[in-house]
């Protein structure tokens, strides 16, 4: 293992900087094509922080059976590059999958409590209220951190990634799970124990913890997580006029501190749990995909908060013209550094995306692949020209 990227039982800041700065969404697993062939094409760029390179929305028993292959994976990865990290995704999310889950002994123990034999429970996961049943479909909905049941399975979710070789985890939305958590002591609760877990059980002895937030303390008054996580938050200019993408008339955004909610300048900072401070803890934006378009109607116009040109983030790069594109990159890295000396741009590798077809005023849906794209050496290009460098 490098030297310029180690860590075992803490990071320092200075390596967290420079995994960040090599960061890229990239689901290897889950994206359709082979893992091998999406591990070359990782080795080839240079990326080092491979951010949901799994990325399964609702977890169920089908998960259990990718286990192994998981391992092999990564472990094949690995002997190419220790140094890479994999993360895998924990979303706000539950359903009747969970109920296809046994619960290991290990989980109860780790909390205290005689061992069952039983799988998990969707239902004692939900919020007593009712908030949030069903927000992401009939019987998928947002978990309550709060509730023992969502402890358990939150910790066997993270230990059985953990145990496959990953190495960071992304806790999605944590806001929506800790509405009653109000000191987020079941938070801190969780994550200390899945950091207890990773102390001998993760290959470098912990697991880097992130999730969508500007920064949470934990009831023990620690940084909550390991780093932080947010969309990149992107308007049309003022002046911008209905028209759709071509190489000679982009339809160019605004990237800035104080855009709605972005986290430009903004993230917390505290104590780490690897030991050292900061007024700002280091964080990552990217382009995000939440529903690729606002509407037919819409496409291609410039003012819908939320949808520049009428997309979400990652829909409206995949449409841009190919020159554009890159140029983008280019600009989006070098200016998210001039912003906040703290914010990284996570590089979009795969992603879904919706392509709008003005000719049929149609769209679908794809994946966006940046191989397939032509992006991959401009994403190479901007690494060696801006990323973080041994000193």
């Amino acid at each position: 293992m490098s030297d310029n990227y180690f860590f075992n039982g803490y990071i320092s800041e200075q390596v967290l900087r420079r995994y960040l700065s090599r960061s890229i969404s990239y689901p290897i697993y889950d994206a359709g094509k082979k893992a091998e062939d999406e591990v070359a094409t990782i080795f080839a760029l240079g990326a080092k922080y491979i951010a949901r390179a799994v990325m399964v929305w609702y977890a169920g028993g089908f998960e259990l059976g990718r286990a192994e292959d998981y391992k092999q994976q990564i472990a094949k990865a690995h002997e190419a590059d220790p140094d890479i990290v994999f993360e895998a995704c924990l979303f706000e999310t539950t359903s009747k999958a969970v109920e296809e889950i046994p619960i290991p002994e290990y989980v109860f123990r780790a909390f205290g409590l005689e061992p069952e034999e039983r799988c998990f429970s969707y239902e004692a996961m939900l919020y007593p209220d009712g908030r949030y049943v069903d927000r992401w479909g009939r019987d998928g909905s947002v978990p309550d951190m709060t509730r023992l049941e969502t402890q358990l399975f939150m910790y066997w979710h993270a230990t059985f990634y953990i145990d496959a070789g990953f190495e960071g985890l992304h806790w999605g939305q944590v806001y929506l799970m800790s509405e009653t958590d109000t000191d987020l002591s079941a938070w801190t609760k969780v994550l200390n124990i899945v950091r207890e877990y990773a102390r001998t059980h993760a290959r470098r002895g912990m697991v880097l913890n992130n999730s969508h937030t500007h920064g949470q303390i934990g009831s023990d008054g620690r940084l909550l997580f390991d780093f932080h996580a947010w969309p990149v938050r992107m308007v049309t200019p003022k002046d911008a006029y209905p028209h759709a993408p071509t190489k000679q008339d982009p339809q160019w955004v605004e990237i800035g501190v104080g855009i709605r909610d972005s986290i430009y300048r903004k993230s917390l900072g505290g104590k780490t749990h690897s030991g050292w401070s900061c007024d700002s803890l280091p964080y990552v934006v990217e382009l995000d995909n939440y529903g690729g378009m606002y509407s037919l109607e819409n496409a291609n116009r410039p003012g819908i908060d939320d949808w520049p040109w009428g997309y979400d983030e990652v829909s409206w790069f995949a449409n841009q013209d190919a020159s554009f594109r890159r140029d983008f990159i280019d600009y989006a890295y070098k200016h998210i550094r001039e912003l906040d000396e703290n914010g990284y741009f996570e590089m979009t590798g795969v992603r879904g995306a919706t392509y709008y077809f003005p000719d049929t005023d149609t769209k679908a849906d794809y994946w966006y692949y940046l191989t397939d794209m032509g992006d991959s050496a401009t994403v190479k290009a901007v690494w060696d020209k801006y990323a973080a460098e041994p000193d």
